[in-house]
């Protein structure tokens, strides 16, 4: 399954097998330039930032959300621990926030 994030925010799962998308989420974003997709070590979780709004979490089958966190600075570079417990995200700021899965 590959994720896929469209300049729309549109996001979505693409099956390689079947050739088809088969999950497709419609969002009213600005238009983006990139939006980074992380999948969770048990590729259970997908996560991605969307700059200059925040953090969101899904489960990877359904796209049913699991976490979001809006901050009030740019955020980059989603990045799960390990274990798929713990999701990180890059602040504006320099530092790093760090969120534990619900």
């Amino acid at each position: 399954t590959l994720a896929f994030v469209r300049q729309d925010g549109t996001y979505g799962l693409y099956d390689l097998a079947s050739k088809k998308i088969v999950k497709e989420i419609t969002a009213k974003r600005p238009a983006l330039d990139a939006a980074p997709l992380v999948w969770s070590p048990q590729s259970n979780l997908l996560a991605t930032v969307w700059p200059g709004e925040g953090l969101e979490v899904w489960r990877g089958d359904t796209l049913a959300p699991v976490l979001t966190r809006r901050f009030a600075m740019p955020v980059s570079a989603p990045a799960f621990s390990p274990d798929g417990r713990q999701v990180a995200v890059g602040l504006g700021n320099g530092r790093v926030f760090l969120a534990p899965i619900p």
